[in-house]
């Protein structure tokens, strides 16, 4: 936990994380206690993510790039699975064993789950990088 500490030597004051009941003042060099009554710094999670957000330079060009590279895997995910659905229906005409259908249906329907998730997975990030605002 991070807590605000005046140096009591200079009266500067600084941050850390005061794990031992004295620190080094980073402006004099001087060992300062630090008191019991010091209250710990307190962050509000929004003001943190504004903040960084501010600092970042977005490049929509790079998020659509991202959202490419999730639209390409989820046609890999998508033609695989539509080969596994050709596979399963060619496999439930030709056997009386149902043991590989079960399993050959049960990747087919992952592969193609994990398709449309990915898809969605883009689509949304290309709608973050329409509507960025500089």
């Amino acid at each position: 936990m991070i807590i605000q500490i005046k140096c009591q030597h200079c009266n500067q004051e600084f941050e850390d994380e005061a794990l031992e009941r004295t620190v080094f003042c980073p402006h004099c060099g001087k060992e300062t206690s630090v008191r019991e009554n010091q209250t710990p710094r307190t962050f509000s999670q929004p003001a943190i993510a504004s903040t960084y957000a501010k600092n970042q330079k977005i490049n929509p060009n790079e998020i659509r790039k991202t959202a490419g590279m999730f639209v390409g895997t989820a046609i890999v995910f998508g033609i695989l699975g539509l080969v596994g659905l050709v596979f399963t229906i060619l496999m439930v005409f030709g056997q009386e064993n149902v043991e590989p259908v079960v399993i050959s249906s049960s990747f087919t329907g992952a592969a193609i789950a994990i398709a449309f998730w990915f898809y969605l997975i883009g689509q949304i990030i290309h709608i973050r990088a329409n509507t960025h605002k500089d």
